[in-house]
C-alpha cells in the first residue's frame, strides 16, 4: 500500500541576540529554506521592514521546531540567531 504524505510548512524567523526577544522578521514557505549555519552573513537589508538593524550580521544559533498537525500538516519552524556588526568585524 502506498505512503500517504501530508503537506509540510516551513517557517523561519530571525532575533537579534537571543530568542527571548521578540523575532525582527518572520518568514513562510511550502519549500524548505536553504542550509544556513552558525558563522553565516546575511545582509541586514533582507529585514528592511524591521526597522533599523546593522548593514552586515552574523549567525551565532540556530534552533529548529517540529510538529504535527494531526491529518492536516507537518511543520518545521527555523529560529536564527544573530549579531548586529559594525563595519570593522565586517571584513
Amino acid at each position: 500500500m502506498a505512503e500517504e504524505y501530508i503537506p509540510v510548512q516551513y517557517h523561519a524567523e530571525f532575533y537579534i541576540n537571543s530568542t527571548l526577544s521578540d523575532p525582527i522578521a518572520s518568514f513562510s514557505a511550502s519549500t524548505p529554506f536553504g542550509a544556513m549555519s552558525v558563522g553565516d552573513y546575511v545582509d541586514g537589508r533582507s529585514f528592511a521592514d524591521a526597522g533599523h538593524v546593522a548593514r552586515q550580521l552574523r549567525i551565532t544559533g540556530l534552533e529548529h521546531i517540529f510538529w504535527e498537525i494531526e491529518n492536516s500538516h507537518f511543520g518545521h519552524k527555523l529560529m536564527v540567531v544573530l549579531e548586529e556588526l559594525d563595519a570593522a568585524q565586517a571584513d
